[in-house]
This record gives structure tokens, C-alpha cells and sequence, in this order.
């Protein structure tokens, strides 16, 4: 991503939320929540602490979090329809940030029910209660619609690499401000490649 006139927006959500993290004492929940926190969101993060994760790593990962007057971390599963619903509804959450699973490839070929309880079942109940106590919709106040990155970003200039598909597998020239990585392309069919990309950044 290339930008000569540094007035770019700030990458992803640009406006002050309220933002509930589900799997938020996890690796991943808990460095999330922290980037959210020094973009000065308010973060509740849910976790269920399961023994598959070490109880006393997830500790670990949000005592900082717990620091901050901004952040709120509760304990019980997001698949009990009942609290998750409650908690809905007394916050009033801008957004919700899906990243609890039950994760592991050799356990769950132990106990694939277990994995599909709570990687789908799970998941299920939590989109019914966002049906019915929200949040239903995301907007950015006082900002419109973007018709691509480029103009959403403020930017002059996309560039796409990637080394194992011939039209973009030479390096660009020059410097760029910014980088943003995935790992879609490598599992796409070559013909493919072309229509992902153009649907990745037209949804950006």
C-alpha cells in the first residue's frame, strides 16, 4: 500500500467502539485486544478458560489488558445462549470480534463432537443472539461508504505479490507505507486468483 501524500486513514475501524472479543484470554483474543485498547476502544473480552489452553498462559495474556479502566474480561462459555444474550443487551456492543474455538487438530479427531459442538454449535447460538439483541449492523458516524481501499485508505497506490502466481510475482519498485498479508491466494485455483483479489479489496 503506497501512499505519497501521508493522509492515509488509520487501518481498520476508525471510530471510538465498543467491541466484545469472544475467545479474548487466547493468543490471538488477547493481542487483539490489546491493539483495540491502544486505538482507545472499550473491549469486553469472553473467555471460558477451557483446559485445552492453559489457564494460568491466558492469565498471563491479559494482565495487562486488565490494567487498562477500559477493558472488562468475563468468564463463561459463548455458547450459553441464555448469558451471551444478556450481555448483549445490558452493553449495547458496537461490534462483536468472533475468535473462540475449540482449536487443536489431534484432539478434536479424539472427540469431534466436542469440536463440532463448540466450533459450530457454539457459533450458531452466539449469531442467534446477535439476531435478536445485536449488534445488527456496523457504521462509522459522521463517515459514508468508500467505493474501494484506495479511496477508503486515501491512498495512491495497491500493489499485490505473491511469488507462487506469475502475474504477481515480481517484487514492486520503491517503498511502500504499508503491507497487508493473507493467506487466501496460496489455496485458490490459478484461475481464481484474479476474482479473490478483486473481491478482497472491494469489501475492505
Amino acid at each position: 500500500v503506497k501512499n505519497d501524500r501521508q493522509t492515509a486513514r488509520p487501518y481498520g475501524i476508525i471510530a471510538s467502539m465498543k467491541i466484545l472479543v469472544t475467545g479474548g484470554a487466547g493468543f490471538i483474543g488477547s493481542h487483539t485486544c490489546e491493539q483495540l485498547l491502544a486505538a482507545e476502544h472499550h473491549v469486553v473480552a469472553l473467555d471460558n478458560f477451557d483446559q485445552n489452553y492453559s489457564a494460568k498462559h491466558k492469565q498471563r495474556n491479559v494482565a495487562a489488558a486488565l490494567l487498562n479502566s477500559n477493558y472488562k474480561l468475563i468468564d463463561f462459555d459463548y455458547g450459553d445462549r441464555l448469558a451471551v444474550g444478556k450481555l448483549l443487551e445490558a452493553e449495547k456492543f458496537d461490534a462483536v470480534l468472533h475468535l473462540a474455538a475449540q482449536v487443536g487438530a489431534r484432539p478434536s479427531v479424539y472427540d469431534p463432537l466436542k469440536y463440532e459442538r463448540v466450533n459450530v454449535g457454539n457459533l450458531i447460538s452466539l449469531l442467534e443472539a446477535m439476531r435478536q439483541y445485536g449488534p445488527k449492523k456496523i457504521t462509522l458516524p459522521g463517515e459514508g461508504a468508500w467505493d474501494s481501499v484506495i479511496d477508503y485508505w486515501d491512498i495512491d497506490e495497491v500493489c499485490c505479490y505473491d511469488p507462487c502466481y506469475e502475474r504477481y510475482s515480481k517484487l514492486p519498485e520503491g517503498k511502500f507505507d504499508g503491507v497487508s498479508s493473507t493467506d487466501v491466494l496460496e489455496h485458490c485455483p490459478e484461475q481464481d486468483v484474479p476474482w479473490v483479489v478483486a473481491e478482497i479489496f472491494s469489501y475492505a
